[in-house]
């Protein structure tokens, strides 16, 4: 049987955050550490009878999934409790323990997800958006997290697609057929590969079919070596009630299974419009991923004339992992949850756990709908630079001068009696459907018109057709 991922019950701060200085909020972390922590409360697990399900038998080769394949995801999910979604199974490489993680980590990455469903819903909420998305981070609210701009909205499992990339991270829902299928066993032997002593948690690839999407992710041991929630919230709370608050106001000390499958989700078209990536902190394409809190805060307090903000950090995979990870903990252990020495990561403490820190690989394969052909040692050695120390200590940002005021919803552009300019912009490209071929172009249209990511242009699509 294959089961949905349910949503996560919302929360809101359990405290008041009016007095909260948005542009410094570690300054009202508490004098004194409490003793104990309160998990939030979240929905049941949806794998606790009967597990995350293996996928059919006539997935031979679950890597690089044929037609039968697909149609067999598809029998099996119609069996399930819910005919339309993102389905989750494995291919049963997992050991017991294994399958135990994975499903943990799935349901705290759906929990993290719905915890930042209602963002910005208060002070908090605007700081750490600040702090980890851009200063202009309502510019790009829609795309984030639309609950907040649509205050009739009901709970995702209540509604259709949530419009936004939180809202469908937690609900795990979009129309068609759509998957994510994970592995233990090192189908490409990357696990023991390691860069600037940073060992690979696992590496992941999206087959985009025009009715189907699939979504392939190896996991490997380092994966297994982080924490779920549960067991992040013991560990702080056992050093809060000695006195130390040095992890709790580190980011890098809150990782954990759940905020790395909910990087890998972000990168998927079940979650991510439009498609998230693994942006460099720099525009121009070279120098570090905006991978690990202290680069993520790097993106969004570059210069916004220098490609840093919301832009970016909204098709970002880190950025809302961290953001999600950061609003959760802040509300658990009333720390900000920041990035101590950020200005001078080689002489702070972050640096070397930096290092420590296990990484994902997302190799993007474009349109390519059988994995045989691809050159993945390229695909591995290009990722890889991305992660280099030299790369990520070389890459300097500082906060803008001016803040913009946050808003609660993204300003719209004034309405104009005069068309349009024309323009002379062309584009095309092309899908393969079974045996098919097609191709679509346009020409002599204004790009402008179309936002930065085209996203624009297909709300006018979906006008008349659905996508």
């Amino acid at each position: 049987m294959s089961i949905a991922l349910v949503t996560a019950i919302p929360q809101t701060s359990p405290s008041n955050t009016s007095s909260l200085n948005v542009d410094d909020p570690s300054a009202a972390d508490p004098t004194t550490p409490p003793t104990t922590l309160t998990a939030p409360s979240k929905a049941p697990n949806p794998w606790a009878s009967g597990g995350i399900p293996t996928v059919p038998s006539a997935c031979a080769d679950p890597s690089n999934p044929s037609d039968d394949c697909f149609n067999a995801l598809s029998v099996q999910a119609q069996n399930g409790v819910n005919t339309l979604g993102g389905y989750l199974s494995h291919d049963g490489s997992c050991s017991s323990t294994q399958e135990g993680q994975l499903e943990t980590a799935a349901w705290d990455a759906s929990t993290l997800a719905n915890y930042a469903s209602d963002w910005p819903a208060n002070g908090r909420g605007i700081a750490a958006g600040i702090f980890y998305i851009g200063p202009d981070y309502s510019t790009q609210q829609q795309r984030i997290s639309a609950r907040q701009m649509q205050p009739s909205r009901k709970k995702p499992t209540n509604q259709p697609i949530p419009p936004d990339n939180f809202g469908r991270a937690a609900a795990f829902k979009i129309t068609g057929n759509s998957y994510i299928t994970t592995s233990c066993q090192d189908t490409k032997n990357w696990c023991n590969v390691k860069k600037d002593g940073k060992a690979i948690s696992g590496y992941a690839w999206t087959i985009n079919g025009w009715f189907r999407y699939y979504h392939y992710i190896t996991l490997c041991p380092a994966f297994f070596t982080l924490d779920s929630l549960a067991t992040q919230l013991e560990t702080h709370e056992e050093e809060l009630a000695h006195g130390d608050t040095s992890k709790v106001v580190d980011m890098q000390y809150l990782k954990s299974t759940g905020q790395f499958f909910l990087h890998e989700m972000m990168h998927t078209q079940l979650v991510g419009q439009p498609h998230i990536i693994d942006e460099r902190v720099q525009q121009d394409g070279l120098g570090p991923w905006a991978y690990s809190p202290l680069l993520v805060y790097k993106l969004a307090s570059q210069a916004l004339n220098q490609g840093g903000g919301a832009t970016r950090a909204s098709t970002n995979a880190d950025s809302y992992a961290v953001l999600s990870n950061a609003l959760y903990w802040w509300d658990v252990t009333g720390y900000f949850p920041g990035v101590p020495g950020k200005n001078n990561p080689t002489e702070t403490s972050s640096n070397a756990t930096l290092v420590e820190s296990p990484i994902a690989l997302y190799l993007d394969i474009g349109n390519a709908t059988n994995v045989s052909s691809i050159d993945f040692t390229d695909l591995l050695n290009a990722d890889f630079i991305g992660f280099t120390d030299s790369a990520a200590t070389s890459t300097s940002s500082s906060p803008p001068s001016t803040i913009p005021t946050p808003t609660s919803s993204p300003s719209l552009p004034t309405p104009s009696s005069a068309p349009p300019a024309a323009g002379t912009d062309s584009c095309s490209d092309w899908y393969k459907f079974l045996y098919d071929s097609f191709q679509i172009r346009g020409s002599n249209f204004n790009a402008s018109t179309f936002d930065t990511d085209g996203s624009d242009l297909k709300i006018q699509l979906i006008g008349f057709v659905a996508l």
